[in-house]
């Protein structure tokens, strides 16, 4: 089979001859005797489009390599059979973004690498809606250094640097190519220069010029487990329309504000600064609330009841269990934080209420899940809802003591 991605990573259209067809899973499994087709690779998606045999069309929707053959998995309408010509035809806008994102992956890490000295590659996922670089960082990855990478890139990327495949036996890799050799079980590896800039073992394809690219931009950055981090980012058209979208909203942003682009970071940190202060002095106050609070006297029973809102839950429950501690006692309280509402409702061991049922209901009504013992039974749901819980709740239970 001829593997004519290999050969020209830029041909779309291509005639073939059908080899083998297998029906699975409602669908034709086709391996035809050359291909445009790329499996996928390299952290590279594999290509989509169609096949046509004038009998038949096929929607190409996954591509995968099983014992050395290429086979096309699709979706039919028509019938194919064995032997009969088919024009293949490659979803271009696809494959090309992907050829120029991963050109700008080895461009991007590379920059990485000579910014951060120990970050290590872990993977890379590259597709149409955008790419990533997942790394290893022993030490803290700012966005400041991801920034600093991503001008470095677009500074290669637009000297216009040719872009080459060679092939080479495993002991004949050129000094200083970036390749995992013990994940490579073929003898011959297959290597991309760009220009002299990079070299690196890669079996996905590529644009023949760095220019091709057009702009790299970050997109995100993200923190993926201890010392690991996601680095995605967009090239050509999709990056400029994200920076444009990103300074729209800088703009807005500004005018909300009523500051001023260069003054926006300063604003937002004394606006996060004062969020922290009036949630502080709201814990504080609600603090001072239960301290306070005063219980109902129902027969031979008091209840406590109070909804709240930005309280610290753990410090909710910690006086739950205190007032629980008094005999002949119900407490119901509710904390909305949000969008997530949470309510708790214990007794006292001497409290012959069940309080149980009265939870179950309550939660419901908030869309949510509670769970705990007999006596003190705690969850959450939709703050929105929180209120009806609450006053659900109360009503329940004061009905209950006073019967």
């Amino acid at each position: 089979m001829e593997k004519i991605y290999e050969r020209d990573a830029y041909e779309s259209k291509f005639s073939a001859f059908v080899g083998e067809v297998l029906e699975k899973d409602e669908r034709l499994h086709i391996v035809l005797d050359s291909t445009a087709f790329y499996p996928g690779g390299g952290g590279q998606g594999c290509d989509k489009g169609t096949l046509d045999a004038g009998s038949g069309l096929a929607q190409v929707i996954n591509v995968y390599e099983k014992d050395g053959k290429i086979w096309h998995e699709c979706e039919m309408s028509g019938s194919f059979s064995s032997g009969q010509k088919v024009e293949g035809l490659i979803d271009w806008e696809r494959r090309y973004t992907m050829m120029k994102s991963h050109t700008a992956e080895h461009i991007l890490f590379h920059c990485l690498k000579d910014i951060l000295k120990d970050i290590e590659m872990v993977k890379v996922q590259i597709a149409q809606d955008g790419s990533s670089i997942f790394v290893r960082y022993p030490g803290e990855l700012l966005m400041d250094n991801v920034i600093e990478a991503e001008k470095c890139a677009n500074s290669i990327a637009n000297k216009r640097l040719k872009v080459t495949v060679k092939e080479y036996k495993k002991e004949e890799i050129p000094k200083g190519t970036r390749a995992k050799l013990e994940n490579i079980d073929s003898e011959i590896v297959r290597v991309i220069h760009i220009g002299d800039f990079d070299i690196c073992a890669c079996a996905g394809l590529h644009v023949k010029k760095t220019d091709e690219i057009g702009i790299i931009a970050i997109s995100n950055l993200t923190r993926e487990g201890t010392g690991q981090h996601k680095i995605s980012f967009l090239v050509g058209q999709d990056a400029q329309d994200y920076l444009l979208q990103t300074k729209l909203a800088c703009e807005r942003a500004c005018s909300i504000l009523q500051t001023t682009s260069d003054k926006l970071e300063k604003t937002a940190g004394n606006l996060r600064a004062e969020k922290e202060r009036l949630e502080y002095a709201v814990k504080s106050l609600n603090e001072r609330i239960l301290d306070e609070m005063k219980p109902a006297r129902l027969k031979d029973h008091y209840l406590y009841s109070k909804l709240l809102s930005g309280m610290d839950n753990k410090k909710l429950m910690e006086k739950v269990g205190e007032l629980i501690k008094t005999g002949r006692t119900i407490v119901l309280l509710a904390n909305k934080e949000g969008d997530k509402g949470f309510l708790v409702i214990a007794k006292s061991p001497d409290t012959y209420i069940d309080i149980k049922e009265v939870a179950e209901k309550a939660f419901a009504k908030m869309n949510g899940k509670g769970g705990g013992q007999d006596n003190f039974i705690s969850g959450a749901g939709e703050g929105s809802k929180l209120g009806a819980a609450f006053g659900f709740a109360e009503e329940e239970l004061t009905e209950k003591l006073m019967a």
